[in-house]
């Protein structure tokens, strides 16, 4: 597959069911990952994160890539994906060993323009893992307003305050 029609390069599929199918590793490198990290990041606020939401096809892509451009707002990017449970470590593999990418079109087929460097929500594997029953490809109830998780709210606040500190961040969006 190659140019802007093909929906996923080849590489880039098999990384991505890779990544899904070896998920349970990544989440606990994740955690290794936070572990390791914990002096670093543990002084890192979350102050007032932007969570933008919406249906498909609704502009949120083009909001977030919006809020990305403020001065020390930190965002998920392609280049995290598939490895979102270990955003450091795959980062830093990337930046030793990826090619450099051109702009290409989304797999959406919209219109919008990417590389590693866009900006996007990637947050819902995560959500998934500790929301099993949510999962987008099954009907289930959706999270309540009261819903509460300590480990998902642990697990996710270290989420966050590692892309702060990896994008040099103040404010998540």
């Amino acid at each position: 597959m190659s140019g802007s029609t093909a929906l996923l390069s080849t590489g880039d599929y098999l990384l991505a069911r890779f990544a899904e199918r070896a998920r349970p590793i990544f989440e606990m490198l994740g955690e290794i990952e936070s572990q390791a990290m914990a002096r670093r990041i543990s002084g890192i606020a979350i102050d007032r994160p932007v969570f933008v939401t919406g249906l498909a096809r609704g502009g949120t892509t083009m909001l977030i890539k919006f809020l990305a451009q403020a001065d020390d707002v930190a965002t998920a990017r392609y280049r995290d994906f598939p490895f979102l449970f270990t955003p450091i470590v795959w980062n830093h593999f990337v930046e030793r060993f990826a090619a450099p990418q051109r702009q290409r079109e989304r797999p959406h087929r919209d219109g919008i323009l990417i590389d590693g460097d866009s900006p996007d929500a990637f947050e819902e594997p995560i959500w998934r893992h500790f929301w099993p029953e949510n999962d987008p490809r099954s009907p289930a109830p959706m999270i309540g307003g009261g819903a509460r998780h300590a480990d998902f709210e642990a697990y996710y606040r270290h989420h966050l305050q590692k892309i702060l500190w990896l994008r040099k961040g103040q404010r998540y969006a």
